[in-house]
């Protein structure tokens, strides 16, 4: 799956040292990064696919063959019908996100 923006979105978030959440349209299969100032979308389709803060983790870093994998899990539970909450839930991707 190809997913537009998905490289420039991750160069963005592992380059800036806050909070950043790279985001995807799940129906335009689309992805960019919001840094520092975060917009809360009002959409079911627009789901965080990985956010790092300020506080605990602004250093983190994701490499592009995992931004895909998680990009194509999320994207087959969004075509199962999983809700915006469950797609953003780092406990169903725990082996995609902690053992890459």
């Amino acid at each position: 799956m190809n997913v537009k923006g998905l490289e420039q979105a991750r160069e963005e978030f592992n380059e800036f040292k806050g909070s950043a959440i790279i985001f995807m349209d799940m129906q335009e299969n689309e992805a960019w990064c919001d840094a520092f100032e975060i917009k809360d979308y009002h959409s079911e389709t627009i789901v965080a696919l990985v956010g790092k803060n300020d506080f605990h983790s602004p250093n983190d870093k994701y490499t592009l063959s995992t931004l895909k994998e998680l990009a194509e899990a999320k994207k087959k539970m969004f075509d199962q019908g999983f809700d915006r909450i469950d797609l953003e839930d780092d406990y169903h991707f725990a082996e995609i996100l902690y053992y890459a």
